[in-house]
């Protein structure tokens, strides 16, 4: 019978794995903490919609390229609509970033589409 080999103990393994700093103790079965766990990462800055934006000074154009445009700004305002909604059926205290992300979106999403 051949044994599985590992540069890493069972430990090192799971401390070098990220679960949460907490690590089985083998034969005891018990829990042994080996420090805190790692600090969450940071939250990510927003992103300007820059599809719309390459969209809007499409939309200028002639010919394809005004097609092309007019595509980039609905996808990207209809994405902002949908991110509106999902923010809304998130939860109550969410109804205002919700308003905010969905009701310009939408304005400019009509607007664009019926233009």
């Amino acid at each position: 019978m051949t044994r599985w080999a590992s540069a890493f103990t069972p430990r090192e393994w799971l401390r070098l794995s990220g679960f949460g700093g907490v690590v089985g103790c083998g034969t005891t079965g018990g829990l042994v903490g080996v420090g805190p766990p790692p600090p969450p990462p940071p939250p990510l800055a927003p992103r300007p919609p820059v599809g719309v934006f390459v969209g809007i000074v499409m939309l200028g154009r002639d010919g394809s390229a005004g097609v092309v445009g007019k595509t980039l700004v609905v996808f990207g305002l209809a994405c902002m609509v949908v991110a509106g909604v999902v923010l809304a059926t998130t939860g109550r205290r969410y109804w205002t970033a919700a308003a905010i992300q969905f009701v310009p979106a939408a304005l400019a999403l009509a607007l664009t589409v019926a233009a």
